[in-house]
């Protein structure tokens, strides 16, 4: 059995050693490897250079520092009394040291025993599909069609849950509300901040804040109140939101509506989705921007970049009838979905991309939908 690295962050360097001496000398030197450190810089410099900690145990000003750095992190503040810290759990540090390493070995067994948990919700089955849709440029469509497939999976009979990640989100637009009456509803701003403070409870959040759209016939949240937390929205802080909602047991369909970019956190939604739809129009430029992309993925991510291409299929936005080949060098790269979004005449003027008024493109919706649903036409 492999050992778990178990950090101790805190002033007293005597603490520290008397602590991993009895360690290394007991039963539980099979279990945890100590990482001592006597600051929160320190530790989150560790884990910055790609080493792993499963579990912390520090001193309450130590572990306020180092939350800030890793919200998510397994962790226990060891107080000097009960009710020292505003952090939980607290484990009293000055105790016998079997009584105290059988406290943070329990702690950390009931947060792996959650983890586990939460995973399984997440994957349930093949029951809940999460569709990403994404795109190396801006103005391809990107939010139209993901706003369509979620409406194409409700009319299927599946509860769906619509979720706008884009920096720049224009869907109320297309949705039909405006920006006011979204700024006066919950939205993800509030539940990444419930994400953050108490994850447990995000499911039941989601399902007394959740918005049923009268037209898309799926659930959705409005965008983030404050753009800064899109803007510093971190990768396991956008993959625990969207955890949350898979997780929730509410959807069988989530759709992602993802942003014009190929960063860290991009990626991590991509890894997450079980299927992938990249759109481009046939504008030379944007077919290089995709390119480029893919690129960038396979050099900065290697063979997990491979996986999420093997998963993405290419789908062609705005193209004419006689439109029915092209884009050989993507093609190479990924597979070519069977439908092709036609031109929307309907969108050309300054009604915009509104949900349901091109029949044509609704259409080519509901049948992309049905083919990486499985569902056939």
């Amino acid at each position: 059995m492999s050992r778990k690295q178990l950090a101790i962050a805190v002033r007293e360097p005597e603490y520290m050693k008397r602590l991993a001496d009895y360690v290394r000398d007991s039963s539980y030197g099979d279990q945890w490897q100590i990482i001592a450190f006597t600051s929160a810089d320190a530790c989150l410099h560790y884990v910055k250079q790609g080493y792993s900690i499963d579990f912390i145990a520090a001193s309450p000003a130590m572990l306020s520092g180092i939350m800030k750095g890793l919200p998510k992190q397994a962790c226990a503040c060891l107080v000097k009394s009960q009710g020292e810290s505003e952090v939980q759990p607290e484990v009293m540090q000055y105790q016998a040291l079997p009584q105290l390493l059988k406290e943070l070995t329990g702690l950390y067994d009931k947060h792996s025993e959650l983890t586990v948990k939460i995973s399984a919700d997440v994957s349930q089955s093949s029951s809940l599909q999460i569709i990403a849709v994404h795109s190396a440029a801006g103005g391809t469509g990107k939010t139209a069609l993901a706003l369509h497939l979620a409406h194409a999976a409700a009319m299927q009979g599946k509860r769906t849950f619509y979720f706008n990640l884009e920096r720049w989100n224009t869907a109320e637009m297309r949705m039909g509300a405006t920006e006011q009456t979204a700024l006066k509803q919950a939205g993800l701003s509030d539940f990444l901040y419930v994400i953050k403070t108490n994850a447990g409870e995000g499911r039941h959040w989601l399902a007394k804040h959740s918005i049923l759209h009268p037209v898309m016939k799926a659930d959705f949240l409005p965008g983030f109140a404050n753009l800064e937390d899109r803007m510093s929205l971190e990768p396991e802080d956008g993959l625990a939101m969207v955890d949350a909602v898979a997780g929730s047991g509410r959807y069988r369909t989530v759709i992602i509506d993802l942003d014009a970019s190929m960063d860290e956190l991009t990626f991590a939604l991509l890894e997450r989705s079980h299927r992938i739809l990249s759109l481009v129009t046939l504008d030379p430029a944007i077919i290089r921007k995709q390119e480029q992309a893919w690129q960038y993925g396979k050099q900065r991510w290697g063979g997990a970049f491979e996986e999420v291409l093997q998963k993405t299929e290419l789908v062609r936005n705005d193209v004419g009838a006689a439109a029915t080949k092209g884009i050989p060098l993507l093609q190479e790269k990924v597979k070519l979905a069977p439908e092709a979004l036609p031109r929307a005449a309907e969108w050309k003027d300054e009604a915009g991309a509104k949900l349901l008024t091109s029949s044509s493109f609704r259409a080519a919706a509901n049948a992309l939908y049905a083919h990486v649903s499985g569902e056939g036409g």
